[in-house]
């Protein structure tokens, strides 16, 4: 039973990690061409 819960656990802690980085990729990219635009 606690084995489950670090497993899923775990298992939540590296999707809401993917969802960060994931995020921030979007948001880098969307930065580089906003900076574009402006420049």
């Amino acid at each position: 039973m606690t084995f489950l819960i670090v497993f899923q656990k775990s298992i939540y802690f590296e999707t809401s990690l993917n969802d960060i980085m994931n995020s921030l990729k979007h948001l880098r990219s969307r930065f580089r061409t906003d900076s574009l635009l402006t420049m």
